[in-house]
C-alpha cells in the first residue's frame, strides 16, 4: 500500500514591525511512502540520555523527531561519527513543539544511521517521540 504524507512548514515572526515569513501551507510537500518503519515514544528524566532508535537504517524516506522539551538528538552513523542537532519544546507536558525532521535515508553512500540518542538538560521530564516512515 502507498500512502501520500503531506507536510506543511510555515514560520513566521514580527521583526521590527515586519512580518517574516519561512515557507507556506498553500504548497505541501508530498511524498509517497510505503508505511511506517519505526515508532516509539518515551519519557526522559532531566539530565539523563535515552537512545531512542538503535538499528542501522538502510532506506527509509522521512523521520520526525518532537518532544515537549528542548533536546540534543546525537546522530551516530555506522562510521562511529556523531552528528548533534536540537528539538525546541514547548515547555507544556505533553505538547510536542518544532519537530527535528530526518528528510532521508539511502544506500547510495557509506553513511548510515545506526542510533539516534537524545540527551536532556531541560531540568523537566521530557516526552520524546521518533516517528519514521519509508
Amino acid at each position: 500500500m502507498t500512502i501520500n504524507l503531506q507536510s506543511f512548514a510555515r514560520l513566521s515572526a514580527l521583526v521590527d514591525g515586519e512580518e517574516e515569513v519561512v515557507g507556506s501551507v498553500e504548497r505541501p510537500f508530498n511524498l509517497s511512502i510505503t508505511g511506517l518503519v519505526f515508532k516509539n515514544a518515551t519519557s526522559i528524566a532531566n539530565a539523563a540520555n535515552t537512545v531512542i532508535y538503535n538499528n542501522t537504517l538502510t532506506t527509509f524516506k522521512v523521520g520526525f523527531i518532537e518532544s515537549d522539551e528542548d533536546l540534543r538528538i546525537v546522530i551516530s552513523d555506522n562510521n562511529s561519527a556523531t552528528y548533534s542537532l536540537w528539538t525546541r519544546g514547548t515547555g507544556l507536558a505533553g505538547k510536542y513543539g518544532l519537530p527535528l525532521i530526518i528528510p532521508k535515508q539511502n544506500t547510495s553512500g557509506s553513511f548510515l544511521i545506526n542510533t539516534f540518542t537524545a540527551f536532556n538538560t531541560s531540568g523537566n521530564t521530557a516526552r520524546v517521540k521518533i516517528t519514521i516512515f519509508d
